[in-house]
């Protein structure tokens, strides 16, 4: 796995930062972002080699939703994971 830090200067480029890679789901297996008295920072995890296609569950647009919501409501700490099987959970605190 590589770790790369993402530029991102706001609530609206951390919510884009999510929906980017979410999508690139085989690719991605942790998307991170802080928040630090308003400075917003991004991490990408990703896999090498990808990971087997998603099993359609559903997770991927929750995960969205959820990151989102989770930015909106102001959380210092988003992680967004994917699961080898494919899911996607997200924690915030």
């Amino acid at each position: 796995m590589t770790t790369t830090n993402v530029d991102i200067s706001n609530k609206d480029d951390a919510k884009a930062l999510v929906q980017t890679f979410v999508d690139q789901d085989e690719q991605v297996a942790k998307i991170e972002i802080t928040v630090t008295n308003g400075v917003f920072a991004g991490a990408v995890t990703f896999n090498d080699p990808p990971t087997p296609e998603a099993v359609g569950d559903g997770t991927m647009d929750t995960a969205k939703t959820d990151a989102a919501k989770a930015i909106d409501d102001g959380k210092s700490k988003i992680t967004i994971e994917r699961s080898d099987a494919g899911k996607w959970t997200v924690t915030a605190t």
